[in-house]
């Protein structure tokens, strides 16, 4: 199950802050209330008074934000280094709050920042326009009755009673022209940026461990933008290829205004299954390993990012890896992973990647799991066959193109993408015809992105979750 949970705010802090806001704007409407004119001399006067009151108001809030946003990151730190100490992840020593910590926090602290002043610079504009219609009002009487009496004075101060209820001190007014109130910015914006900051905690973290991999929480969101993304792994840097990245949920909506989603590190279980965080730098697309002595076992080839089980079994079936510099095929693509049944052998060349290495130990696997036929002609078949388009369909994505390119492409029309205009080739549609092929490629779909594969591939999604 993906973490439930998403980031828990302290509501008595952020009361604190709002009761900051409601104290100066109290402070203002009683020193405007209690005014005894409103000519140009003592208006002069009563703004004096009100700049002191917000430029207290600045200097509160500002500390605020200096004091919990970090404390916010700094939360996010530790449940990154608990949540990878679950899962047994390897990490590395590190300061408790390095460069890239103070720089990140730095960062969503002067947006807040920024935010408070446009908010105070609302409340000065708006105290000046109610004081403006209180001078306008004061003029209008002495116009009519010819001097302030003491029941003059008391109209107009309830004609400026009137004015602060009907359009109030509004604190900021967005670029859709909405209205907001001092409290239900404030609200929007601490509680917005309370969840920025500690999700960059986390997400900063465990870059600086070199893991790359993290989960949306899921709490059952009838948000339409949210709803989409719970419990899915993403990448938060957007280096690992197969996920959508962080940037891309933020995109589409999730993490929006006064939105408590969280990311987390992997599910344990699902990070064990998976072995997601076998590799400390995952994000990285690395070479398949070094290679520098011809052929060798699994065991001396530590940078291989298979699993435990996938390696033990490997090893079991005598199966090699040895680095080869791979000629391109027939059709002049490149070859970075070749399995040879016969000699029980996986070459890879110098720039094979994950989804290389994941590739070609499919093909082992197919062919020396069941001891017999190999999977793809026994117990896979029937999924195969169910399930190939939506493999093939997902590998042609994994190419760069978009869904209705690759929609046409498998068709066998031409699609457009960029500049260019591309289609399969005869010996692309050979190959998306062969089961063993189907099964590898989806192996690779599978241990990329397991929550997204099984959506599109569930009977083969289970296959392979009870492999090993």
């Amino acid at each position: 199950m993906p973490p439930v949970a998403g980031v828990t705010l302290n509501e008595a802090r952020i009361k604190g802050l709002i009761t900051i806001y409601r104290r100066a704007i109290g402070r203002i409407e009683n020193g405007i209330l209690g005014a005894s004119s409103f000519e140009k001399a003592r208006r002069a006067a009563l703004l004096k008074n009100i700049q002191r009151v917000l430029v207290g108001l600045k200097r509160d809030v500002d500390h605020w934000a200096d004091t919990e946003l970090k404390a916010y990151y700094l939360k996010g730190i530790k449940e990154a280094e608990r949540g990878l100490e679950l899962t047994g992840a390897p990490t590395k020593d590190l300061p408790p709050f390095t460069l890239i910590d103070q720089a990140a926090v730095s960062a969503i602290t002067d947006e807040v920042k920024l935010g408070f002043a446009e908010s105070i610079r609302g409340l000065s504009r708006s105290t000046q326009r109610i004081l403006v219609e209180a001078q306008k009002l004061e003029v209008n009487a002495i116009l009519a009755e010819g001097l302030i009496t003491g029941a003059t004075s008391k109209k107009i101060a309830g004609e400026v009673k009137q004015l602060l209820m009907d359009q109030g001190l509004t604190g900021l007014v967005d670029k859709s022209g909405r209205k907001w109130s001092f409290e239900s910015y404030t609200n929007m914006l601490v509680r917005t940026k309370a969840v920025e900051a500690r999700n960059a905690g986390l997400g900063n973290r465990m870059a600086q461990y070199g893991f790359d991999l993290v989960q949306v929480s899921d709490h059952n969101s009838s948000h339409p933008a949210c709803a989409e993304w719970e419990g899915e792994i993403l990448s938060y840097t957007g280096q690992t290829p197969g996920y959508r990245t962080y940037d891309d949920a933020l995109s589409s909506g999730l993490f929006h205004p006064n939105c408590k989603h969280a990311i987390n590190p992997i599910d344990p279980k699902l990070a064990e299954e998976t072995d997601a965080y076998d590799n400390p730098y995952n994000y990285i697309d690395e070479p398949g390993g070094k290679f520098e002595g011809g052929e060798t076992s699994t065991e001396e080839l530590p940078n291989i990012s298979i699993s435990k089980a996938e390696r033990d079994f490997l090893n079991r079936k005598g199966v090699k890896f040895q680095s080869e510099a791979l000629l391109p095929d027939s059709q002049g693509k490149d070859i970075y992973g070749l399995w040879n049944p016969l000699t029980r052998t996986i070459y890879l060349d110098s720039g094979a990647s994950k989804h290389a290495v994941n590739h070609e130990v499919a093909h082992a696997i197919d062919r020396l799991f069941t001891g017999g036929n190999s999977m793809s002609e026994s117990l896979a078949k029937n999924a195969l066959q169910r399930e190939t388009d939506a493999i093939v369909f997902r590998r042609v994505m994994n190419m760069g193109f978009n869904a209705d390119e690759a929609t046409a492409l498998l068709e066998g029309a031409a699609a457009a993408s960029g500049a260019d205009v591309i289609s399969i080739t005869k010996a692309d549609r050979y190959y998306f015809e062969q089961l063993d092929e189907v099964f590898a490629d989806g192996y690779s779909q599978f241990k990329r992105n397991p929550l997204e594969f099984k959506k599109y591939a569930p009977e083969l999604y289970k296959i392979y979750k009870g492999l090993f």
